[in-house]
């Protein structure tokens, strides 16, 4: 997009613009440019302490699994209602009504 003949022209045109000063606006782009990084260095370290500080609350708060309860024998445990698959349950087939003269509405005209 851009060849060697156009920056060429462009800092031919900041060296017309800027000449002398043209060391001191660099030193103060780059003190920008640092300074910029610097806080973007801040923001991530801020936003990576309150997602590594909302882990260890959550995980304070959450309870913790355990084994099996004390009291709980293996009989019990047998007789403790089991989970279906949804797969093994099937549905009935729908059938249309069947039409036949006894089931036919007829309409009252009057007359």
């Amino acid at each position: 997009m851009f060849s060697t003949t156009h920056l060429l022209i462009v800092g031919v045109i900041v060296l017309l613009l800027f000449g002398n000063r043209l060391p001191s606006v660099m030193r103060s782009l780059g003190g920008s440019l640092r300074e910029f990084k610097r806080g973007m260095d801040d923001v991530q370290r801020d936003v990576r302490q309150s997602i590594a500080s909302a882990k260890s609350t959550v995980d304070d708060s959450m309870p913790r699994l355990e084994g099996p309860k004390p009291g709980i024998d293996e009989a019990q445990h047998e007789a403790a209602p089991k989970y279906e698959a949804a797969s093994s349950y099937e549905a009935p087939k729908y059938e249309p009504p069947q039409e036949n003269a006894a089931s036919t509405v007829q309409t009252h005209q009057p007359g």
